[in-house]
């Protein structure tokens, strides 16, 4: 018999186990421990931010190295938040939405060479370009259940509308690669620290982008 796992009825969890614990979900204290531990994970690099309910980003460009190496430190990181009590699925690749698949659906603690991210995410479910679950189902109807299948696919039998196969076409070259859009990791409403974080902001995006990656003429930056 399968053990208990997330979004399972309370019913059937307590015929699963009879014995479980229940306690009721407070999203505010949730959102209150998340930006604690976001702010806790600064001694590993400035740019850390909150991912959804229950995740955290971390560019750790140019950080690595003061742990050890990318290794050392995704050990440390996860041994520390084990050692509070936290259950921890960890990545690292050199974009966000690659590091992101490779935490949630592939194996925890998996380090993504620079430019593997096709490969790396190729076996992994579409889920893992973080689609909504109508476009996930209609992917699945056409027997697509993993990205490799999408990669491989003329994009016009997908779907008939543009609109849906155009967000699939960015979202996988968006996950691939990081291009398509940038945007800051960490909202911030301190003056200072938002002066601060537009001062920096071209040099990370030219030092990602390197002498032979896309070029921009313009940047616009949009308060939201």
């Amino acid at each position: 018999m399968e053990g208990l796992t997330p979004g399972m009825a309370l019913t059937d969890a307590r015929v699963v186990f009879p014995a479980v614990d229940v306690v009721m979900a407070d999203s505010v204290a949730d959102a209150e421990l998340l930006d604690t531990l976001t702010a806790w994970c600064g001694r590993y690099t400035p740019w850390a931010a909150g991912e959804g309910r229950d995740g955290i980003f971390l560019d750790v460009t140019g950080c690595a190295h003061l742990f050890g190496g990318e290794a050392a430190l995704c050990a440390d990181l996860t041994r520390r938040l084990e050692g509070f009590g936290f259950t921890v699925r960890v990545a690292m690749a050199d974009t966000p939405g690659a590091a992101w698949a490779m935490a949630h659906f592939g194996a925890s603690g998996t380090i993504v060479p620079a430019g593997g991210a096709r490969a790396a995410l190729a076996r992994l479910p579409v889920s893992a370009l973080r689609l909504d679950p109508a476009t996930v189902g209609g992917l699945a109807r056409v027997g697509v259940r993993k990205i490799f299948d999408l990669r491989s696919m003329p994009r016009a039998p997908l779907t008939k509308t543009t609109s849906v196969a155009t967000t699939l076409t960015v979202e996988l070259n968006v996950t691939l690669t990081g291009s398509g859009r940038h945007k800051l990791i960490r909202p911030c409403s301190a003056r200072q620290r938002c002066v601060s974080m537009v001062s920096c902001a071209p040099h990370l995006m030219v030092r990602r982008c390197g002498a032979t990656g896309p070029k921009a003429r313009q940047a616009q930056l949009h308060r939201i």
